[in-house]
């Protein structure tokens, strides 16, 4: 259920970052990593203002993606295994689907 002062767009945002940042403590194994000790106090909840709830969100869903960026391309090296199944995919220049083509040639 979603609060009747908070959009779905809201919600949806505050959705993807917890799962963001479910992803990077229990399959990057960064367990210690925390949001900003800035962004943990919440000071919008006496007020309940929505625009502040917001900016808050979407400051915290930006730090969250950056972090979960960091880790995947630097940790896990995410470019280098993506341009090796692209090679394997396309064997180096499109050699695959020449093979797959003279494979099929009678069926086609």
């Amino acid at each position: 259920m979603i609060p009747s002062f908070m959009s779905n767009n809201i919600a949806n945002k505050i959705l993807q970052t917890g799962k963001a940042v479910n992803f990077i403590r229990r399959c990057c194994q960064e367990q210690d990593w925390i949001l900003d000790l800035k962004m943990q106090s919440v000071p919008f909840l006496d007020c309940l203002d929505t625009n502040m709830l917001a900016q808050w969100v979407e400051n915290a869903a930006s730090k969250t993606n950056a972090h979960l960026i960091e880790v995947l391309f630097q940790k896990y090296q995410l470019e280098g295994h993506c341009n090796h199944i692209r090679k394997y995919l396309l064997m180096g220049q499109g050699d695959l689907m020449e093979y797959l083509m003279d494979l099929l040639a009678e069926e086609l």
